[in-house]
């Protein structure tokens, strides 16, 4: 596992340089990217897996889908890959605020990761 440290990782510029390590610390969520060619090397499917890991095989194989497509396609169609609130809607954070916070706090209990402290701070802050 590779740890945090104090001081700022510097990354590498090829996606090729990366050490394996690193790439499967990175698709894990354990660490941030550095870099833009860390961000796009990492396994989506598998960082969307560690942090919601309730997403149905159906969801991780549109993810691995919208992903070969090359970043900027990958990144227009990640959102439809979105979990679904229990009533079955894909934009929760707007419609369904209960269940979102409800999450957060599921996620947050115990020793939650740094990624996923980051995630529920960015979704709460964009409840209404």
């Amino acid at each position: 596992m590779v740890m945090a440290s104090s001081t700022p990782r510097k990354g590498t510029t090829r996606a090729a340089d990366i050490p394996d390590e690193v790439l499967q610390a990175l698709s894990r969520g354990e660490i941030q990217s550095a870099t833009l060619a860390e961000s796009t090397a990492l396994a989506p499917s598998r960082l969307a897996q560690t942090v919601f890991p309730e997403l149905s095989p159906q969801a991780l194989k549109a993810i691995d889908a919208a992903c070969e497509l090359g970043v900027l396609k990958c990144m227009a169609r990640l959102p439809t890959c979105r979990m679904r609130s229990p009533t079955g809607s894909t934009t929760a954070v707007k419609d369904q605020p209960a269940w979102v916070r409800g999450l957060c706090d599921q996620r947050l209990e115990g020793a939650p990761t740094d990624a996923t402290r980051r995630i529920c701070q960015r979704a709460l802050r964009n409840l209404k």
